[in-house]
C-alpha cells in the first residue's frame, strides 16, 4: 500500500506532468520563441522543429511514456498484446511523422522516421 501511495503520485508527476509543464511554458512563450532569452532557456525544447510544431518533443515524451506504460501495465495481458498495442502506436507516430513532417529539415524528418521503424522492427 505505502509503496503504491508514493509510485501513483510519482508517475502522474514524472510521467504526465514534465511534458505538459513543458508544453505549457512554451505555450506561453510561443511568440518570444526566437528572442535570445527564450532560445537559452527553452531552446532545447524546441530547436530542430518547425515553428508551428515548438511542442512536438511533448508529443515525442508522451509516446515514450505511452510504450512504458503500455510495457508495464499490459504486462498480465501477455507479451503478444503487448506488442500489438506498441506496434500500434508507433505505427499512429509514424502516420503522424509522414503527414506532418514537423522538424525543420528533411533529414531530420526522415531519421524520425527511420527510428520508428527501427522500433516497429525491433517489437515485431
Amino acid at each position: 500500500n505505502f509503496s503504491l501511495m508514493i509510485a501513483v503520485p510519482s508517475l502522474v508527476i514524472w510521467g504526465f506532468g514534465i511534458p505538459a509543464f513543458a508544453w505549457i511554458v512554451l505555450s506561453r512563450n510561443k511568440e518570444n520563441l526566437d528572442i535570445i532569452e527564450t532560445r537559452e532557456k527553452y531552446g532545447f525544447l524546441y530547436n530542430g522543429y518547425k515553428k508551428k510544431f515548438f511542442f512536438w518533443e511533448s508529443v515525442n515524451m508522451y509516446r515514450k511514456i505511452a510504450i512504458i506504460f503500455i510495457s508495464v501495465f499490459l504486462k498480465l495481458a501477455g507479451v503478444i498484446t503487448q506488442a500489438l498495442v506498441i506496434f500500434l502506436v508507433l505505427i499512429l507516430f509514424l502516420i503522424l511523422n509522414i503527414k506532418l513532417m514537423p522538424f525543420t529539415f528533411q533529414a531530420l524528418n526522415d531519421m524520425e522516421m527511420m527510428s520508428l521503424i527501427t522500433c516497429m522492427l525491433t517489437i515485431y
